[in-house]
């Protein structure tokens, strides 16, 4: 609905709008990583998505960074954004690659798990992502971004080899479902069939008997998310991390330790770490003059012209080691702990200017609750006297008439 609205036309359909030039939004869920008590090929093609997409997070954060480091003119030192580029090559992004070899493995008469696995074994030992078991015939450890996975080779072969009965891809494209039939005319399965036809055509069928090249699931894989991934990078991203409060799917519960394991198994932790080496707060000047320019008297004052530089020579002023923060065209970049430092300081004085406003007021009120206290008891106390002297006389009128009587 969102891309038919966007396309040129609102009698587009959801296919031509998509193949169209126009504007368009997408949005892609993804398993999180796994590691469970029992890896198969499953999960290793869901973590190397993982690793493939941690890849573009790191480089999309860090190149936004940088971008814009370059366009304030800010020199920052290069920080370790966290590299898994090895272990995305370890898994299939080399000839010599884990899924190349189980392909290859594949199309041997007598391959089998265990020999696709003791030639990992040799071809990889000495990589520091991957780490022979030499305790178990059928396991090896893979070491992703996240933590080592502990992976199982019984079955890889058989569920790289699941094949796609064409007859069944020919019939969902026949499906009453639009969505269905675009997604059996673009499966990778039938694509390879088209091309291997078109190539045996091309050749006047010379090649009816040749065996095509086996593509397998781990393939089929690479080529749709190689093809998923081209498809992010010619856009803007913009990247969501969901967290689950906690594993029994209760309201209301929150579990610090299920939080704080999807944290770091997501790369989140140390793509902060990594970023905040740099300078963690960018804040425009006129925002640090309005919110820390009356912290501290600045010597000589401040020019009022040049908002970067009086901007500097508040934070100077703060007791910012100039270390601490740089200053771009229309940016003040500070360290990691100095934002917090000026607001613990700001909150301070304002704490202090507060207690002396509240001890002024308090002292206000005080006073005048004195005074009305006092002047009650001067009211009262001259009621009373007259009170008194209108007795003394009453009584005086009173002995006057009995004496004249």
């Amino acid at each position: 609905v969102i891309n038919s609205a966007l396309s040129p036309s609102s009698k587009t359909s959801a296919t031509s709008a998509r193949a169209s030039a126009g504007p368009r939004i997408g949005c892609v869920d993804v398993f999180g990583f796994e590691n469970f008590s029992l890896n198969s090929l499953e999960q290793l093609c869901i973590n190397f998505a993982n690793e493939k997409l941690q890849r573009l997070f790191i480089g999309v954060l860090f190149e936004a960074t940088s971008a814009v480091y370059a366009q304030e003119g800010v020199k920052v030192e290069q920080t370790d954004a966290g590299n898994n580029q090895p272990v995305i090559d370890l898994i299939g992004g080399t000839p010599t690659s884990l899924m190349a070899m189980l392909t290859e493995e594949c199309i041997f008469p007598k391959g089998s798990d265990t020999l696709f696995l003791q030639k990992a074994d040799r071809a990889h030992r000495g990589n520091a992502a991957y780490k022979e078991q030499r305790s178990s015939a059928t396991e090896f450890v893979l070491q992703h971004f996240a933590g080592p996975v502990t992976y199982t080779v019984t079955g890889f072969l058989a569920k790289n080899k699941d094949p796609v009965s064409q007859d069944l891809l020919v019939l969902l494209q026949g499906s009453s479902s639009s969505l269905v039939s675009m997604l059996a005319k673009q499966g990778p399965a039938l694509k390879s069939q088209n091309q291997s036809s078109a190539s045996a055509s091309a050749s006047g069928g010379a090649s009816r008997f040749k065996s095509s090249k086996f593509q397998g699931v781990v393939d089929h894989f690479q080529a749709s998310f190689k093809a998923l991934i081209s498809t992010l990078q010619e856009g803007e991203l913009h990247f969501v991390r969901c967290l689950k409060p906690n594993d029994a799917k209760a309201a209301a519960k929150f579990d610090k330790q299920v939080v704080l394991r999807q944290l770091q198994s997501s790369g989140l932790v140390h793509a902060v770490k990594a970023s905040r080496a740099g300078y963690a707060d960018h804040l425009a000047p006129r925002q640090v003059l309005a919110q820390f320019g009356w912290l501290c008297e600045v010597e000589g004052g401040l020019s009022g012209v040049d908002e970067m530089a009086d901007a500097a020579a508040v934070l100077s002023a703060c007791g910012v080691d100039a270390s601490q923060f740089a200053v771009g065209k229309s940016r003040v970049f500070l360290r990691a702990g100095v934002l917090a430092e000026l607001e613990r300081q700001r909150l301070e004085v304002v704490g202090f200017k507060a207690s002396v406003a509240q001890a002024a007021a308090r002292g206000l009120l005080a006073r005048r609750w004195a005074k009305r206290i006092l002047e009650e008891r001067r009211v009262a106390a001259a009621e009373d006297a007259r009170r008194e002297a209108a007795v003394r006389q009453a009584e005086a009128e009173a002995a006057h008439k009995r004496a004249a009587e």
